[in-house]
């Protein structure tokens, strides 16, 4: 980066963010009550002309620039005067026409996979006129969220600045100095990343797409480079896609003038935080930007391998993306956590409760009496269910079925499931013990190895001041003696019976002999009580908060490996009914009353 590049950089930057600081204050000191009514943002577009005048630029620069202004003055007048939407659209294309009279316009065509190039003659007006309009209202439609508009228009700008660096013959000074313009406007606006202003952004972003148009006109299509409308195509890709998913996917029952909502306006809707849809979108653009680059690295390469590596690297992104989109936690969920809902996840019944909402209804169980089984469903779980057709009915009635594990929890949003968080057995198992300490009832503890069970008993009891382990027995016993030992629980009268023996033989277990213990909460919970004994090292916070403890587990257990393989199994599974199928899932979401129990 030369001398000029940095200066230009710097001021724009500079003044662009002294420029909007005094814009917010000025707004702040407003009335809370009263609501701004105009877009301030493309008055920010004066400190870069400004800057261009004062270097004495010449046309190939003050076009463009004056091109934009004029579209936010134009824009911002059709919004303060109620005009319809086309006369803003007659507006840009005026101004359209008035750059392709300077020279900003895409005067030839290139036969793709040939070295035919074809003047465009009268139609190089139409053509010209039509690309900057797409961006204008490409980015006037993501500036519901403005900081997605400037995300976007800044790594729009950094990546014609590197283009011009790795191909100077085929861009030229005008467009490496326009996209510095580009990016220093739209970074000074990015503090604020992922906050919905109260702005109506419009018309600056209507200001902002256009002037994109016009720097990916003089900085590739105006040029014959085989690679030319490949390139500003990625960069406006994720404004292009976000505009118009939802008019594709509601083609059938759309009218004609009807607004449908953006795509970051539907995840928002959807329960997303908008620091959220910012970051994918953001992660996304910036992806498909850096395989623009790597388009223009390959430029001398043959065309096969360009567009192998170009449809591959399409069909993954966006693929990635979507995965991660799903996967994160929504923090509005779209239902109240302490209602009973359910979803069916590959025939397997499931309640997407979070840890204080399994909680209330396991106290109520405590406090109603009769027999209730809780199931913690983990990644292997929901597996074996497939052919396990007992463990399947068995997890099916269970009056509670949680997500344990983070694998299933991961699915289920991959399954556009409102899920919560995990609930980890071995916590709902000890604040299942707090209750029970509080309620003044008794808890019981079958499994694990020989003296395990007496640990445990000794640690909560400690742990929970009047909590009484009023029986305990290991795991290690015949069938024959499954007669004494249910007899042993009745006359032990517990509120909580808690079976560590590793799933599926804990739930068949519960299962067979619920109906004869008459425990109000009937719980499998693995190696919990190897946990809460000592016998096993629980993972360090941080990766229990990310869900991690498998790995760590199967770090100090190498045995445990084969387990892993549930994962990849759910996760295939679900890739192939959240993408390839996404109108067919064998799921619902909505208020259930638990079964009585068998």
């Amino acid at each position: 980066m030369g001398t000029t590049d940095l200066l230009l950089l710097g001021t724009t930057f500079a003044g662009t963010l002294g420029f909007a600081s005094i814009l917010r204050a000025a707004l702040a000191g407003r009335q809370e009550h009263e609501p701004p009514r105009l877009d301030a943002r493309g008055l920010l577009l004066f400190v870069p002309l400004v800057a261009l005048f004062a270097m004495r630029a010449g046309e190939g620069l003050l076009v463009p620039m004056l091109g934009a202004l004029a579209v936010y003055q134009l824009a911002m007048l059709s919004k303060v005067l109620h005009t319809p939407r086309s006369l803003r659209i007659v507006l840009v294309l005026g101004a359209a026409a008035v750059l392709h009279h300077y020279g900003v316009s895409i005067d030839s065509f290139r036969v793709p996979f040939t070295t035919i190039t074809m003047p465009l003659g009268w139609a190089s007006l139409p053509i010209t006129a039509g690309w900057l309009l797409l961006c204008a209202v490409l980015f006037g439609r993501a500036a519901t969220i403005p900081s997605v508009c400037y995300g976007v228009a800044a790594l729009s700008g950094v990546t014609f600045y590197l283009v011009a660096l790795m191909v100077p013959w085929a861009v030229g000074e005008p467009a490496r100095l326009l996209a510095l313009i580009v990016a220093g406007v739209s970074l000074a606006q990015l503090p604020a990343a992922g906050q919905i202003s109260q702005l109506p952004s419009q018309p600056s972003g209507y200001a902002i797409g256009f002037l994109i148009g016009a720097l990916a006109v003089v900085g590739a299509l105006k040029h014959t480079a085989a690679l030319a409308a490949v390139l500003p195509m990625l960069v406006i890709s994720v404004p292009l896609f976000g505009a118009t998913y939802t008019y594709v996917s509601a083609l059938r029952g759309m009218r004609i003038g009807q607004r449908r909502q953006h795509l970051h306006e539907l995840l928002l809707d959807q329960g997303y935080s908008a620091r959220q849809v910012f970051g994918v979108l953001m992660g996304l653009s910036a992806y498909l930007c850096l395989l623009g680059l790597l388009m223009v690295s390959l430029i001398a390469q043959p065309v096969w391998l360009k567009a192998l590596v170009l449809v591959g690297g399409l069909m993954f992104g966006p693929l990635v993306f979507f995965v991660i989109l799903r996967c994160l936690r929504r923090p509005d969920m779209a239902f109240a956590e302490g209602e009973p809902l359910e979803v069916e996840m590959f025939n397997v019944r499931l309640h997407p409760l979070s840890m204080e909402a399994a909680l209330e209804r396991a106290e109520g169980f405590i406090r109603e009496g009769g027999p209730h089984m809780i199931v913690t469903s983990d990644t292997s779980a929901i597996v074996r269910a497939q052919e396990d057709e007992e463990l399947r009915t068995i997890i099916n009635e269970a009056d509670l079925a949680t997500m344990d594990g983070q694998g299933v929890v991961l699915c289920a949003r991959l399954l556009n499931f409102p899920v919560s968080n995990r609930v980890p057995g071995v916590d709902m198992m000890e604040q299942l013990c707090e209750i029970c300490a509080r309620l003044g009832r008794p808890v019981a503890l079958l499994g694990a190895a020989p003296g395990v069970a007496d640990e445990a008993a000794r640690v909560l009891e400690a742990r929970y001041p009047g909590l009484r382990v009023t029986y305990r027995h290991h795991g290690y016993f015949a069938p024959e003696d499954e007669p004494q030992i249910v007899a042993e629980i009745q006359r032990a009268e517990p509120a909580a019976l808690f079976v560590a023996m590793g799933i599926p033989k804990q739930e068949k277990w519960i299962r067979a002999h619920i109906d004869e213990l008459q425990v109000p909460v009937c719980m499998g919970v693995g190696g919990s009580l190897d946990v809460v004994a000592g016998k096993v090292k629980r993972a360090p916070a941080w990766m229990q908060r990310w869900g991690l403890e498998w790995l760590y587990r199967t770090m100090l257990e190498p045995r445990r490996l084969p387990r892993l393989a549930a994962l990849p199994r759910l996760f295939m599974m679900t890739l192939r009914k959240a993408v390839f199928s996404p109108g067919s899932h064998d799921v619902g979401v909505g208020p259930a009353d638990a079964p009585e129990s068998k």
